[in-house]
């Protein structure tokens, strides 16, 4: 489901990169062996999330739909205002509920 709603909200533009920090790095279990202060593309990532079931590369998705569900509700879809985008483990419950909502 998490892959199917990340390539919706983004299939026109799956080369559209995310910086990858040590919150994804530093997670346990099966991993895409992402690298920290590396750039990935959406499409990578969604990727390492299917192939070898990433925790990294799923924290990565969250992080990035999460900010990207903040700017549409905040912004109407503009990035360039003046909203701060959340931090990571602020864009990661963004999504997460964005997700619950999603299936009910």
């Amino acid at each position: 489901m998490v892959s199917l709603r990340v390539a919706s909200w983004n299939s026109e533009n799956l080369k559209q990169t995310v910086l990858i920090g040590s919150l994804e790095t530093n997670i346990t279990g099966t991993t895409a062996g992402l690298e920290k202060n590396y750039w990935y593309s959406i499409e990578d990532l969604l990727y390492g999330l299917m192939l070898p079931s990433g925790n990294d590369a799923s924290l990565a998705l969250a992080v990035w739909a999460g900010r990207l569900i903040h700017i549409r509700n905040t912004c109407g879809g503009h990035a360039l205002t003046d909203s701060i985008p959340p931090k990571k483990r602020e864009a990661i419950a963004i999504f997460i509920e964005e997700m619950n909502r999603l299936a009910q």
